[in-house]
């Protein structure tokens, strides 16, 4: 399918409608609405604009969950304007922890490509309290997850 053909739609795009709390938790779970359906042998470009709502003690981290086969990269910017950045290969068991530099929402933006390998499935984010601490961890709605097919 010609890559600009109506039949064939490359981007998806996903926004979080409510709030998901974690709290007194380290263990990744699967986030419940930031995840496309992907096919096999196709890659993807996907962009996440991450609204959190953490404290400095607990901190944050992420991973996904992809199918059997497939690898991620990324290149990852977090905070306010003053970013650092880290660049990681993600496996199913790998995360990412992402230091939050205020109490109070943070924004975390980050770029990844996905190349899948023979099996089809979905690519989900996951997220957790970096050291568990019985406070909330909040993903905010209006976090998003924008993934787009590449030729």
């Amino acid at each position: 399918m010609e890559f600009g053909s109506p039949v064939y739609n490359p981007i998806r795009a996903v926004r979080k409608a409510a709030d998901e709390t974690v709290n007194n938790s380290v263990a990744l779970q699967n986030d419940n609405e930031l995840k496309i359906s992907a096919q096999a042998q196709a890659k993807y470009l996907i962009d996440i604009l991450l609204l959190i709502d953490a404290k400095v003690a607990s901190d944050f981290k992420y991973s996904w969950s992809v199918p059997a086969g497939a690898t991620i990269r990324t290149l990852t910017s977090t905070g306010a304007f003053d970013a650092n950045f880290a660049e990681s290969t993600f496996d199913a068991t790998a995360a990412m922890p992402t230091t939050i530099g205020t109490a109070g929402i943070n924004m975390l933006i980050a770029r990844f490509v996905c190349v899948l390998g023979v099996t089809a499935g979905e690519i989900q984010l996951q997220w957790a309290q970096n050291v568990a601490v019985v406070e909330d961890t909040i993903v905010k709605a209006n976090s998003n997850l924008v993934a787009t097919r590449l030729p």
